[in-house]
């Protein structure tokens, strides 16, 4: 469980890094650490769950293009 996690909290909040970094340059203060924590928590586990269902191993013995669009499109 923590990879996914792991990688949606540096990720998000290198995005709310980056808002606040330009909205700093406006004199706009922005915070939303805990939104962008929150946020990276609920998507990491929905990875999880969504991984685990079965219906989502259904193009594993298919050339790569194929299981990497139908988990995109799902």
């Amino acid at each position: 469980m923590l990879p996914p996690t792991v990688f949606f909290f540096i990720g998000f909040n290198l995005i709310l890094w980056t808002k606040r970094l330009v909205l700093e340059e406006h004199g706009i203060e922005f915070s939303g650490f805990f939104a962008a924590t929150a946020a990276a928590l609920l998507v990491g586990k929905a990875v999880l769950v969504t991984d685990a269902m079965p219906f989502m191993r259904r193009f594993d013995g298919a050339p790569l293009i194929q299981p990497i669009l139908f988990k995109s499109a799902v």
